[in-house]
């Protein structure tokens, strides 16, 4: 048995493949498995209960949307985020384990809005806001 059909498997009997998926196969077989869930350059990846992303999440295709909300993040992987050139949006909702807002986030460069929950701290200013060119929006 493959990885693959047992990704495709685990996945049809719960939404958990796609954490096998992004975590355990190599990035030609991610890149068949995720292109039907990359629509319009947006991937969701909520409520899988990341810990950590994959060095090669960029290899999935054109992502301009990013949706982590709902994991398990200590804390988020800016690098692997700076990876993703056309990333211009990404949701950071219900993070229950990250406390801080990651001040990188602020440096990723076609980023645009971040949405985020009351719970975290260290939100950026309007003026760092501002000068990032990126708006944090809360949810």
């Amino acid at each position: 048995l493959d990885k693959y059909r047992l990704v495709k498997y685990v996945y049809d009997q719960s939404q958990l493949g796609l954490n096998f998926a992004l975590l355990h196969l190599d990035t030609e077989d991610k890149m068949q498995f995720f292109a039907p869930f990359i629509k319009k350059g947006i991937l969701d990846l909520s409520k899988l209960r990341l810990k950590n992303l994959p060095n090669d999440l960029n290899e999935l295709g054109l992502i301009k949307e990013l949706n982590l909300s709902s994991n398990y993040f200590e804390n988020l992987p800016v690098e692997a985020l700076k990876k993703l050139p056309n990333l211009e949006i990404l949701h950071l909702n219900l993070m229950r384990f990250l406390k801080d807002f990651p001040t990188e986030l602020l440096t990723i460069q076609n980023l645009k809005k971040i949405y985020v929950s009351m719970q975290l701290r260290n939100l950026p200013s309007e003026k760092e806001q501002k000068d990032s060119g990126i708006e944090v929006l809360i949810r």
